[in-house]
């Protein structure tokens, strides 16, 4: 393994272990919360966490992967995506809540959802990984990137623009 191959994948890992430590306190005040209070948000940060969680040595795995690259690809992408959308849920549902449960912004939120779930799909099926004398590369569909980025953009905006509106 080249040096300009080494240093990526060391600092790769020393992120995902900075972001393991912070979603398991995460999880652990989520837990704490959802005991106190039976609410959904910490409900859903206990997903998100979950999620979080995984995310990290999926990445790892995926990126160092010589073999059944498909296979790491997928799994690591099904964790990716459904993090994404967790947290693009628990925003969208704070962003309802703060609004006192307006029609109006659930029916924004539920669009905005639909539309990142419909792009991760798509992403899973379109997306691959092939297998080369170097180990697994990844191809990411150009279309799907597009679709994926301007979902979570949108969700950004929708969230920023109703609650820099408000007296929250």
């Amino acid at each position: 393994m080249s040096m300009s191959l080494e240093a990526p994948i060391v600092t790769a890992i020393f992120l995902c272990a900075m972001a393991f430590e912070n979603a398991s306190k995460g999880l652990i005040l989520s837990i704490q919360k959802f005991g106190q209070s039976k609410t959904p948000v910490p409900a859903i940060m206990i997903v998100a966490n979950i999620l979080s969680l995984a995310f990290g040595p999926m990445y790892i795995w995926s990126i160092l992967a010589k073999t059944d690259c498909q296979d790491s690809s997928l799994a690591f992408k099904v964790v990716m995506h459904l993090f994404f959308t967790s947290f693009s849920f628990f925003l969208l549902y704070k962003t309802w809540i703060v609004s006192q449960k307006r029609t109006l912004v659930a029916v924004g939120a539920v669009i905005l959802i639909l539309n990142r779930a419909s792009w991760t799909v798509l992403d899973w099926m379109w997306s691959k990984s092939e297998e080369t004398k170097f180990g697994c590369h990844y191809i990411q569909d150009k279309t799907a990137i597009v679709g994926i980025s301007t979902g979570g953009i949108a969700v950004d905006i929708f969230y920023a623009a109703y609650l820099s509106g408000t007296d929250c």
